[in-house]
């Protein structure tokens, strides 16, 4: 497969809904797990027919990107695949639907996914589909600007060392790596790492967001 700059991405399910429909379960009004809805039945073929569609249009040379992640904006402790066979029944599907690399959205990319494993996300889903993946989330950043139950702070989030990231980078968990808010405060960022020009790296501050500076 050829990459250039062209690909197709797809955004995939933040919130529980559609990744229940994939899971094949759907929560009861009581919060019980297990029961198998019409909703789901028709939902998921239709979910995974899009994505089908997508790779016939592009033809099999095309890179397709699925992008997802685990949480909901409304609840960062949301887990769409609380186990590693859950997450794989979720995954598997879409892989062959002609996903070519799967770009898991996580807040911190240090964060194990599953206790019993160091794996974040992204290596999970290489590991389950052998697919190219992308972890992401506070790359760069010492500490975090926003806190669990969705409020942000003002303050800069420092700058941490890419050591940990490179390492895991190098020994296979992951291929790609996704990067936002460093890339807000410094535009250059990959230049300035790549030609060493360290010094000029201003640590992430949200207070970015409210001008066009």
């Amino acid at each position: 497969m050829k990459w250039d700059s062209t690909t197709a991405a797809r955004n995939g399910p933040r919130f529980p809904a559609m990744g229940k429909c994939l899971l094949g379960v759907s929560r009861r009004r009581g919060g019980d797990r297990g029961a198998l809805s019409a909703q789901s039945e028709h939902s998921a073929p239709r979910f995974l027919g899009k994505r089908q569609q997508t790779r016939r249009r592009v033809g099999p040379d095309f890179p397709i990107v699925f992008r997802w992640s685990q949480w909901k904006q409304q609840d960062y402790h949301t887990k769409l695949c609380p186990t590693p066979a859950e997450l794989e029944r979720f995954l598997g599907p879409i892989s062959d639907a002609g996903v070519d690399v799967f770009d898991c959205s996580t807040r911190r990319f240090w964060e194990p996914e599953f206790q019993g494993s160091s794996l974040n996300l992204a290596g999970w889903a290489k590991k389950i589909t052998g697919k190219t993946t992308m972890t992401v989330g506070s790359v760069g950043l010492e500490r975090s600007n926003w806190n669990d139950d969705g409020e942000f702070s003002l303050t800069d989030s420092g700058l941490a060392s890419l050591d940990p990231l490179i390492e895991r980078l190098e020994a296979g968990e992951f291929d790609l790596v996704g990067v936002g808010r460093m890339l807000i405060t410094n535009p250059q960022w990959p230049n300035q790492l790549r030609e060493g020009r360290l010094e000029e790296i201003r640590p992430y501050s949200n207070t970015h967001l409210m001008t066009l500076e």
